[in-house]
């Protein structure tokens, strides 16, 4: 059922649009007419009646029609939109699909990475060893680099160059993992001392106090 506010809106559009036709019919300012446009819109809007034998003129009756485009009115009410739920079978299908695209996506921004660390890194260093010089600051930021690369970008190196793999950077990168995994063992015994130090600190102090 159509509501109130709805069909003030109805109105209004039937006004604007009335009001656009009537427009149509408005005269200009009658004292800036030439004397052929007077006699122009007289003719077209006022009719000749006699009383007798005195003649008098009235307008004539409007007869405007309105065109009217139904499609404005069709926009006036809205109806819900119904949102339609996907099936059990659509959402997985739609997780999958997202999963492939993320897939494709970060193999594509491996490759990339991969590809300009050999550019920038890798293939330098070999042209300077091929040229006799030495390499060994470049070896250095070669691993400096590999080891902050991803573990799929760290297995592309180790497919397609295995042997500097082997040579350089999987020692390099194993190093590290245990110099950090040493650290953290120091760090938790560190702690732990703390916590026990205190400890044993407060006992004394209670045992002082009594």
């Amino acid at each position: 059922m159509i509501t109130v506010p709805q069909m003030k809106k109805h109105l209004l559009l039937l006004n604007r649009l009335m009001r656009t036709e009537l427009k149509k019919d408005i005269i200009p300012v009658p004292s800036k007419l030439s004397e052929e446009e007077v006699n122009k819109y007289f003719e077209r809007l006022f009719v000749k009646k006699t009383d007798g034998e005195d003649e008098y003129y009235i307008p004539m009756k409007s007869k405007v029609e309105l065109k009217i485009d139904e499609e404005l009115f069709k926009g006036l009410i809205k109806k819900p939109k119904v949102k339609v739920q996907p099936t059990q079978e659509e959402k997985t299908k739609m997780k999958e699909e997202d999963k492939m695209k993320k897939e494709e996506m970060q193999k594509s921004v491996s490759v990339s990475v991969y590809n300009k660390f050999l550019k920038d890194f890798i293939k330098p260093m070999q042209d300077k060893r091929k040229a006799g010089e030495d390499v060994k600051k470049d070896e250095m930021e070669v691993v400096k680099k590999y080891i902050k690369l991803s573990q799929e970008i760290k297995n592309m190196i180790k497919k397609n160059l295995p042997n500097l793999f082997e040579r350089l950077l999987d020692p390099a990168d194993k190093e590290r993992k245990m110099r950090k995994e040493k650290l953290t063992e120091e760090n938790k015994q560190l702690m732990k001392d703390i916590k026990t130090q205190a400890k044993e600190e407060k006992r004394m102090m209670k045992t002082m106090t009594e």
